[in-house]
C-alpha cells in the first residue's frame, strides 16, 4: 500500500505531465477537477469519484427531465380547466375536478422543486455546468407555477363560496 507521501508525488508528477499538456490538449480537458478530487481523497482519506458525481448528476438531469415533461402534462390539463372554468359556470363535479387536479399540481411541483433544489446544492461546486442551470431554471419555473396554482386554488375556492351563499 502507498503512503500519503508517494500518492502526493504520484499526483504533483501527473500534474507536470498534464500541465506539459497545454490548454487545449484532450487529456487534460477530460481530467479537469479530477486531479483536485484525487487530492482531496488524499487529504480526506476519502474515496471521491468524479464518475460517481457524473452518474448523479446524470441521474437528477434525467429525473429533472422526466418531471419537466410532467409538469407540461399537467400545465397543459390544468390550463384546459382553467379556461372551461373561465367560459362556463362549473358544477359541483367540475369544480371538484379542477381543484383535484390543481391540488395534484401542486403536490407535483412542490417535489419538483424540492428535486431541483437537491441539484442544485449537488452541482453548486460548478455553477456553469448545464445541470445547474437547467435545476436553477426548472426551480424557477415550478416556483412561478406553484404560485399560480395556489392562486387558482385560492381564486376557484373564493368563487365556489360566494356561489354556495
Amino acid at each position: 500500500m502507498t503512503t500519503k507521501e508517494q500518492e502526493r508525488k504520484a499526483l504533483a508528477e501527473i500534474q507536470k505531465i498534464v500541465d506539459g499538456l497545454g490548454n487545449d490538449s484532450y487529456v487534460a480537458t477530460a481530467l479537469d477537477g479530477a486531479l483536485d478530487l484525487a487530492e482531496k481523497n488524499i487529504d480526506y482519506d476519502a474515496d471521491f469519484s468524479a464518475r460517481y458525481y457524473i452518474d448523479s448528476l446524470a441521474k437528477a438531469n434525467d429525473k429533472i427531465s422526466k418531471l419537466n415533461a410532467e409538469n407540461r402534462d399537467l400545465r397543459d390539463t390544468a390550463d384546459l380547466a382553467v379556461k372551461a372554468a373561465q367560459k362556463t359556470r362549473l358544477g359541483d363535479f367540475e369544480l371538484s375536478l379542477i381543484t383535484k387536479l390543481i391540488t395534484e399540481k401542486i403536490d407535483v411541483l412542490q417535489r419538483e422543486i424540492n428535486d431541483a433544489s437537491v441539484c442544485i446544492v449537488e452541482t453548486a461546486e460548478d455553477p456553469t455546468s448545464t445541470q445547474f442551470t437547467n435545476a436553477v431554471a426548472s426551480h424557477r419555473t415550478a416556483c412561478k407555477m406553484l404560485k399560480d396554482c395556489n392562486n387558482v386554488l385560492k381564486s376557484i375556492t373564493e368563487k365556489e363560496r360566494m356561489r354556495v351563499q
